[in-house]
Order: C-alpha cells, then structure tokens, then sequence
C-alpha cells in the first residue's frame, strides 16, 4: 500500500531546478543597491529550504548578504539540526563542510535575528540583507525606515493555499504586509510571487508510484477533484487499485 500527497493533482509544474533559478535571479535584483528581501514563511519547511537554496547556489557564493532568520523561524531551523542524520544524503554531506544554518564566517551570513537587538544594527550590518521571518514576526524588529527598496516574496497563487494552511493561526493574527509598509512608510515595497513547490507535480506522482510499483495506491491531503483526476489517469487505473 503507498499513501501518497496529491494536492497539487495533474497539475504540471516546471523543473524544480528552473523554478530555483527563476527565485534566485529575482533575489538577485531585488538585493541590487543594498536591497532588503523578506520572505513570510511558516515555521517548518520552506524557510529552510530558502536558506538552503541561498548558502549554496553558486549565484550567492562569496557574496557580502546578511540573511537574517527571526526567532519563530529559528525553532524550525534548530529542530532540522536535531534529526540531521534523517536528512537527504545531500543535505547531510553539506552540513559536513560547513554549518547547516547559523554561520557568520562563510558568505552569505545566516544570523539569528535576536528580539531586544538594536533595529539599526540589522539595517546596517550589510550592502544587502535578506530575512526569513514568520508572518506573526512584529517588523519593528527587523524594519527600519532607512532608503534602500524593501520586496516582499510571497509564493505563487497556486501554491497560496499550500501555504497559508501551513501558517499557525494561533501566530497569524495580523496583515504584517500592512505592517512592515508602516514601518518603512517612505521606502519603496515591491511584491514579487514565486514558485518552490513543497509536494509533486503529475510527472513526479506518477513516478514515484510506478517506481514502487504497490500494489494499491491511496491519494490523500488534495482537494476532491484533485484527488479524482489523479485517480483517473489511464496508466494509473491499468495497474493498480486507487483509493482517495
């Protein structure tokens, strides 16, 4: 038996490694001129994936960037540390040559974003700086009305609801967009969407299940009618039994 995702349905997505670029290039530009990015994420998962794509792609080697990671999103980070030897062996290899996450000597620098730290020692610390923080994150602590031009990255509209059922509604109790624009009330806020998908497309479903080849498959976590065109495609009902 194979439970698998199937929230994203038939959906077909581009290449995880075209979508890295695409981020990684809007980054780049949104960086330029001692540039600020932020990006809301929840407490598990794609923060960390972000930081992981910014250590090390090559775009980013070397570069004098501050990345800044508030205290909410830094749980997340130091419980990935605590399950280090169940990571992918890519990951695992990583972490053998430098720090996973907290590291201020390699560039780019991954910092923690301590509350009670002076705002202006944030803003001033690098040319360019980029913070991870959740959206429950107040901006008075990492914000400060200082020129450079702010963007806000935000995932694609097709992956909004992934994304916002992740976010703890316990902790998500403001529009911190509203918020961080009346902090930095004369610096300039861009919106950028992009996509980093957290769960299979069609190609990578199917797959996954003809590689394990079970001999039934149940679909779960999508929405219904997601759920019943995966069940209806013809290699799938030819070989096995679907359930949702």
């Amino acid at each position: 038996v194979l439970i698998v995702e199937g929230s994203y349905g038939t959906e077909r997505h581009p290449h995880r490694k075209q979508q890295e670029n695409y981020l990684v290039e809007r980054l780049g530009d949104a960086l330029a001129n001692r540039g600020r990015a932020v990006f809301p994420v929840p407490l598990l998962g794609l923060g960390q994936e972000l930081l992981m794509l910014i250590r090390s792609h090559h775009h980013f080697t070397g570069q004098p960037i501050d990345v800044w990671v508030d205290p909410l999103s830094a749980t997340g980070c130091d419980a990935y540390l605590g399950c280090l030897s169940e990571l992918p062996e890519t990951v695992q290899n990583f972490a053998q040559h430098q720090p996973l996450f907290w590291d201020e000597r390699v560039l780019p620098r991954v910092r923690r974003l301590e509350r009670g730290m002076a705002v202006e020692t944030v803003a001033s610390e690098s040319d360019a700086a980029v913070f991870i923080v959740h959206p429950a994150t107040q901006p008075e602590l990492y914000a400060q009305d200082d020129g450079p031009d702010w963007t806000v990255f935000v995932p694609d509209l097709t992956d909004v609801a992934l994304w916002q059922s992740q976010l703890d509604t316990r902790y998500y109790q403001f529009d911190w967009l509203t918020a961080l624009q009346s902090v930095i009330p004369s610096a300039p806020v861009k919106m950028e969407h992009y996509m980093l998908t957290n769960h299979c497309d069609r190609g990578g479903t199917t797959q996954l299940i003809h590689n394990l080849r079970p001999q039934h498959v149940i679909f779960v976590h999508g929405k219904p009618q997601q759920l019943t065109d995966l069940a209806s495609l013809d290699d799938l009902q030819a070989r096995y039994q679907l359930h949702l």
